[in-house]
């Protein structure tokens, strides 16, 4: 079951941020392989939820990896 995420304003300031950064600090390639990576990660994390731990029972909130240096909430 596909279970619907949501993208806060915060967390689309912040892939936006992310995005900028590595396109003038890197390359539109290395860029390109980030956006990838996020988007195979969010299918996955939409897919099987339950994989990855809770933080917050309270709201549902868990934590996924995605780069040593990124994680999605």
């Amino acid at each position: 079951m596909v279970k619907p995420g949501v993208l806060t304003h915060n967390a689309r300031a912040d892939l936006d941020n992310i995005s900028l950064w590595l396109a003038e600090k890197w390359n539109v390639k290395v860029l390109d392989n980030f956006l990838n990576l996020y988007e195979a990660k969010i299918a996955v994390i939409a897919r099987h939820p339950s994989r990855y731990p809770l933080i917050q029972p309270s709201t549902g909130l868990r934590k996924a990896f995605l780069t040593k240096h990124n994680i999605i909430l």
